[in-house]
Formats: C-alpha cells, structure tokens, sequence
C-alpha cells in the first residue's frame, strides 16, 4: 500500500524523492526472496513471481547481477536464470539507478524510481529500449518486510 500512494505522489512531485545507485543495490543484495508484489505486465497468467540472488559483482558505477526468476502458471512452476547490469545512471535516465537486461534481442530497463528503506519496497518503471513500454510500474518487496 506504501508503495501505491508513493506512486500517485511521485508521479504529481517527481523531484520529491531521487533514487541512489545504493538503494537498487541494497534492493537485490538480499539472500531473501524478492516477491513481485504487482505489475501492469500483460502476463495475466503469472502467479507467485518472485527473484533470487545467486550472484552480485560490483564495481564502483554498475553491478554484474545473476539472478533466479520464478513464477507458476496454472500448468507449471518455471524457473529462468537471468542476468543484468545494475546501473547508476541509465541511458536517456542519466538521474535515475537502473536494471539493464536483454529479453531475447529486446533490451528492457527496469528504472528504480523508489525504494523505502524500511520495508524494503521498491517500485519500477519498466521501459523497453526501442522506447516501447514494456510493462508499466512493478512493484517489488523483499521477504523480510512481508513478515515485519
């Protein structure tokens, strides 16, 4: 819910609230599940989705992230292991920490437009390269603060 009302907030004042390169990285530097909480993906049939962490390699200005994607549909559990580039300034974005990845041949970035601290809550703007949008907001909660 925090994350929705930041969302309409943010959208009205958006110098209210800048986004670090170490919020993202403190967002997906986690042995915890990472859930999905929603997203205006046009995959309706995903259910249960949520990241892992297997691995993080950072230097001083992006991140070489490997992680575990999961999600059930009504047939099946999949899981796909996935890699990105966790950014401090994205292309066209330069203010903005990202998430650079391919999807086939399509590059997506995932802007980091919030993150609270507390309840380890982030909220994305999903934006594919090409300038076509992939998928709106995604909101994402880490394990530990579904349980606080």
């Amino acid at each position: 819910m925090l994350c929705l009302i930041f969302v309409v907030i943010s959208a009205a004042f958006p110098e209210l609230h800048a986004t670090q390169f170490k919020d993202l990285i403190e967002m997906v530097n986690t042995t915890d599940k990472t859930w999905v909480y929603s997203s205006t993906t046009n995959r309706t049939d995903y259910e249960c989705a949520y990241c892992t962490k297997p691995g993080l390699d950072c230097t001083q200005h992006h991140c070489f992230y490997e992680y575990e994607y999961h999600y059930s549909t009504r047939s099946a559990q999949t899981q796909e292991t996935r890699e990105a580039i966790l950014m401090d300034q994205c292309p066209k974005h330069v203010k903005t920490p990202c998430i650079l990845r391919r999807k086939g041949k399509q590059r997506i970035m995932k802007l980091l437009m919030y993150y609270h601290r507390d309840h380890h809550c982030a909220v994305y703007k999903v934006i594919g390269l090409t300038g076509r949008n992939e998928g709106g907001f995604l909101q994402g909660m880490t394990q530990r603060s579904l349980l606080s």
